[in-house]
C-alpha cells in the first residue's frame, strides 16, 4: 500500500487536470474512522473526485476484476484498494467476499476512510441505481467491532458534462447519517440492514442529481444558476444547489404539482434566451461590466497570447489524438471518461517524454533532462492561458451586447428577477 498515503495529491493532480472542480462543500471528518458512500456516474474518474474532497487516504473497496486486473492491478493493491467479488463477474468467487468484509472491518477499527458505492455499479444515468445492502451490512460489522456507531457520510460528485475535458465538477458532502438506533443491530440482519439502506439511500439523494430524465438536466441548473446569481451574486450554481434543485423538481413530479409544465417552460424559455446572447444568469445579474483575467490584460497580454499559441500548437496533437482515439476504444459512455483521462495521462507522458529526448538530442542531455518538467508546466500552463482567454471573450462579449442591446438587456434582467422570485416561492413552499 506504498501509494495510500500519497493519493490524495495525486488524485488532486488527476481530477483538476481532466475537470474543473467548481466547489467541494461540506467536510469529512478529519480523523477516525469514517464510512463514505458516493453515487457512481463516471467509472474510475469517481473515487478520485471523492478522495480529493477527503482530504485523507481512503481505502476503497473496489470490484477484483480491477484489484486483479493483469495490467493495472498492481496500482490499485498499491492504493490500499480491497477486493470485491461480484456475482456478474464470477459466481463461483462470491464466498470470497467474507474475507473482504473483515479487511475492511479491520482498517476501520484502525481508524481509516473506508469508501465504497451502494449502487454497485457504475452508470451513466441521471437518478441513483437501487442500492445494495453491503455499505448497511459493512456499517453493522464495524459498529459491533469498535462497540460505537461510526459516521456514514454521503457523498455527491456532480458533473456538467462528465466525458468533456474540462467541463465542470462538485462535489457536496452530507451529514453523516442516524443511524444510532440500529448500531447494536446484527449485521446479518436483514430488516436492519435494508433500513439503514434506506437511510443511505435519502442521504444521497439529498447530494446528488437525482432525476428521472436527463432532458430535466438543463433545467435543473438553469434554475439553480439563476437563484444562484439573483440571491447571492454566484459566477456559479453550488453543486449543493443543483442537488437541492433536483430534489425539488422529482419531488413536484412526485407529486404531480400543477404548476411543473409552467414554470419547467419558463425556466426552458429564459434559458434560450440568454444563449442567443450568449449571456450567463451571473452576467445579467451583475451591474458592473466584468473585465478580463489578469493574464489577458495589459502589457501581459502579448506575452499570454504567444505562450498560449506556443502551448497550444505544441499541445495540439496528443490533445487531438485522445479525443478521437477515447470514444472508439469506450464500449459505453459510462467508462467514456475515464478512458479519456487514462489515454490523455499516456499520450501526454509520451509526448513529453519525445519532446524532451528531441532537445536533449540537439543541445545535450543536460538541456533534455529540464525539459521534462518543463513541458509538464507549459501543458498545464497553456490550459489556464485557454481558460482565461475564454473567459477574456466572454467578457467582451459581455460589454458589447450591453452596449448593443441595453433594451432586451433590461427586459431580460427583468423577467430573470421575476423568474428568481417565483423559483424562490417554490423553494419555501416544498422545503
Amino acid at each position: 500500500m506504498w501509494l495510500l498515503r500519497s493519493l490524495p495529491r495525486l488524485s488532486g493532480w488527476i481530477v483538476h487536470s481532466m475537470h474543473r472542480v467548481t466547489a467541494i462543500e461540506g467536510a469529512i471528518p478529519s480523523a477516525g474512522p469514517v464510512l463514505l458512500v458516493a453515487n457512481h456516474p463516471s467509472g474510475l474518474i469517481d473515487p478520485l473526485v471523492v478522495t480529493v474532497a477527503a482530504r485523507r487516504p481512503v481505502r476503497w473497496l473496489s470490484k477484483s476484476t480491477l484489484v486483479f486486473h493483469p495490467w493495472l492491478g498492481w496500482l490499485f493493491r498499491a492504493a490500499g484498494c480491497i477486493p470485491v467479488y461480484r456475482r456478474q463477474d464470477d459466481p463461483t468467487q462470491m464466498e470470497r467476499n467474507a474475507a473482504a468484509f473483515k479487511a475492511a472491518v479491520v482498517a476501520l477499527g484502525e481508524g481509516s476512510v473506508v469508501a465504497l458505492f451502494p449502487e454497485g455499479i457504475s452508470h451513466h444515468s441521471p437518478g441513483l441505481a437501487p442500492l445494495k445492502t453491503g455499505a448497511a451490512r459493512l456499517a453493522l460489522a464495524a459498529a459491533a467491532d469498535l462497540e460505537v456507531p461510526l459516521p456514514i457520510v454521503p457523498v455527491g460528485v456532480i458533473y456538467r458534462d462528465a466525458p468533456t475535458f474540462r467541463s465542470a465538477a462538485g462535489v457536496v458532502v452530507g451529514n453523516p447519517i442516524a443511524w444510532n438506533d440500529l448500531a447494536r443491530r446484527d449485521a446479518e440482519d436483514r430488516a436492519a440492514a435494508q433500513e439503514l439502506t434506506e437511510r443511505i439511500g435519502a442521504g444521497l439523494e439529498s447530494v446528488t442529481r437525482d432525476l428521472v430524465s436527463w432532458a430535466d438536466q438543463a433545467v435543473v441548473e438553469h434554475a439553480a444558476a439563476v437563484l444562484a446569481a439573483e440571491t447571492s451574486g454566484a459566477e456559479v450554481a453550488p453543486p449543493s444547489w443543483i442537488a437541492r434543485a433536483s430534489g425539488l423538481l422529482s419531488r413536484m413530479e412526485a407529486e404531480q404539482d400543477p404548476g411543473l409544465p409552467g414554470l419547467r417552460q419558463r425556466v426552458r424559455a429564459h434559458s434560450r434566451a440568454l444563449a442567443r446572447l450568449e449571456v450567463t444568469p451571473a452576467e445579467l445579474a451583475r451591474e458592473s461590466l466584468p473585465r478580463p483575467p489578469h493574464s489577458w490584460r495589459g502589457w501581459r497580454a502579448p506575452l499570454a497570447a504567444v505562450l498560449w499559441f506556443i502551448g497550444i500548437v505544441w499541445c495540439w496533437l496528443p490533445y487531438r489524438a485522445t479525443g478521437t482515439l477515447a470514444p472508439r476504444l469506450a464500449t459505453d459512455k459510462d467508462v467514456l471518461a475515464t478512458l479519456k483521462a487514462a489515454t490523455g495521462m499516456v499520450l501526454f507522458t509520451l509526448w513529453f517524454l519525445v519532446t524532451a529526448a528531441l532537445i536533449g538530442l540537439a543541445f545535450g542531455w543536460p538541456w533534455g533532462v529540464l525539459a521534462l518538467p518543463a513541458c509538464v508546466g507549459l501543458a498545464f500552463l497553456t490550459l489556464r492561458l485557454e481558460e482565461a482567454r475564454r473567459a477574456t471573450g466572454s467578457a467582451l462579449r459581455a460589454r458589447e451586447w450591453r452596449v448593443r442591446r441595453s433594451r432586451k438587456v433590461e427586459v431580460l434582467r427583468e423577467e430573470q428577477r421575476a423568474l428568481a422570485g417565483e423559483l424562490g416561492r417554490v423553494v419555501e413552499r416544498l422545503g
